[in-house]
């Protein structure tokens, strides 16, 4: 899967984080663990990283929004437990729970598609194709590239 390097708007943002976020489910499987858990820096796994990258890239897109106050706060709660879990995972280097997993795949889902329905608008900053680029997608293929 590849990751686009220019975000342009809510739903480039969308597809591509939800990229990040579904190859997850190759931590479900015992086989991929060792490959996982091998790419690793200081700051923690790569994996965790691109996570927690792209949360930190939607907080400072959204948070400042007054109009989606209630569905941000929800889906940052939501993903402050998800990313919990993710770091228990890797700490421990266990499996990914499918079910949490799923969940939030859902809530990411639903937040996004109200951001689109709502029509919130896409501030195109160089900070944000920069951190998108050196911290999103350079973690996503530091994992996942062959």
């Amino acid at each position: 899967m590849n990751l686009k390097s220019i975000l342009r708007c809510n739903h480039d943002l969308k597809k591509n984080g939800y990229k990040i976020i579904r190859k997850l489910h190759k931590l479900e499987s015992r086989k991929n663990l060792d490959k996982v858990y091998i790419r690793k820096c200081r700051e923690g796994y790569f994996a965790v990283l691109s996570f927690v990258n792209l949360i930190s890239l939607i907080q400072k897109q959204y948070s400042d929004n007054k109009d989606i106050s209630f569905v941000f706060n929800e889906f940052m709660r939501k993903s402050n437990i998800f990313l919990h879990h993710l770091e228990y995972v890797s700490e421990n280097r266990i499996r990914v729970n499918r079910h949490k997993l799923s969940s939030y795949l859902s809530s990411y889902t639903d937040f996004f598609n109200t951001i689109i329905q709502l029509k919130v608008p896409f501030n195109i900053t160089q900070e944000v194709l920069i951190d998108w680029n050196r911290k999103c997608v350079m973690a996503y293929y530091a994992v996942w590239s062959k």
